[in-house]
């Protein structure tokens, strides 16, 4: 018995969209299907199917559709010739709240006799299931195994709530301070909100560097108490005035100029509020670059170019 027409046609569409996306059928929540693209965990990609998400038609009865994998109620795996039964699964957690990230370590008695492979597929595949493949990109930091239950482990479920939890908690804003030197050895200054993550601003892929030269730095390059309040106060007033259009990544005050580093929404419109922003702050002499960042490596190496490499 042959592959159904319809397969193909499906494959052929969304393989258009781009060749790594893939897609699932399944029942749906509210209609009796749904289709559902997954770009794997590929946050490149996944600004695309929000798009196409978008573009598709509205729900009805038959079709619903969803841009990445949805939470369901555990039901299991089997996968090379094993059973993954869920109620079996144990998982422990840590929060951290400077990145507002569980680290999970889970254990199933499989992964005694599974290779390391085969293990980390079932470890995302369930996670995936539990939570969604969005809420594992937004709320799961490191992802570990374990061949005999850890202390403090609880049942998918469980920890399922204990992530619920969280979601009224978490801010998206927590800074973290830090001084490192840079490769002349002078000190630089870094504050990074390690709780922003891509798949909370999917449409912010432009990089926005704002540079504030200090007018009396010291010998270290950096402002006086007097300058560093007034510069702070500059950048609440940038932050300000381009509202929901930016996103904060950090701030670096090194070698006399405090950079501002956020990711922007809309170029044409950050261009306008930095370049107004600039006049109203002209005894700086402020510059900007805008550049599209789709990777977000500014968030993950970039604001840290300031520093020497570690030895």
């Amino acid at each position: 018995m042959g592959r159904s027409p319809l397969v193909d046609e499906i494959s052929a569409n969304v393989h258009a969209l781009h060749p790594d996306i893939a897609w699932e059928l399944g029942r749906g929540r509210t209609a009796m299907h749904n289709l559902t693209v997954t770009v794997e965990g590929n946050l490149l990609l996944r600004r695309l199917t929000e798009q196409w998400l978008r573009s598709s038609p509205p729900p009805d009865q038959t079709w619903e559709y969803h841009a990445s994998r949805q939470a369901s109620a555990p039901m299991g795996l089997e996968i090379g010739g094993k059973r993954f039964a869920p109620d079996e699964f144990r998982i422990a957690s840590s929060f951290d709240e400077s990145r507002e990230r569980f680290d999970v370590v889970l254990f199933h008695p499989q992964f005694k006799k599974s290779d390391e492979k085969l293990v980390r597929q079932v470890l995302f595949l369930t996670l995936d299931e539990c939570l969604g493949e969005d809420d594992v990109e937004r709320w799961i930091g490191s992802i570990d195994a374990a061949k005999s239950a850890p202390g403090g482990a609880v049942p998918l479920l469980q920890f399922v709530a204990q992530v619920a939890g969280m979601r009224g908690k978490a801010t998206g804003e927590q800074y973290t301070l830090g001084q490192g030197e840079s490769r002349d050895g002078r000190p630089v200054i870094v504050s990074v909100n390690t709780a922003l993550k891509q798949i909370d601003h999917l449409e912010h892929v432009f990089h926005l560097t704002a540079v504030i030269p200090l007018r009396q730095p010291d010998g270290n390059g950096l402002p006086s108490a007097d300058e560093a309040k007034k510069v702070n106060e500059a950048e609440d007033r940038l932050l300000a005035e381009l509202g929901d259009n930016a996103v904060q990544i950090g701030r670096v005050t090194w070698a006399g100029r405090r950079e501002i580093h956020l990711f922007v929404r809309d170029p044409s419109a950050a261009e306008a509020v930095v370049t107004s922003w600039s006049a109203q702050s002209a005894q700086w002499s402020c510059t900007h670059t805008i550049g599209f960042d789709p990777a977000w490596t500014a968030a993950k190496s970039g604001i840290y170019a300031a520093l020497a490499p570690r030895r």
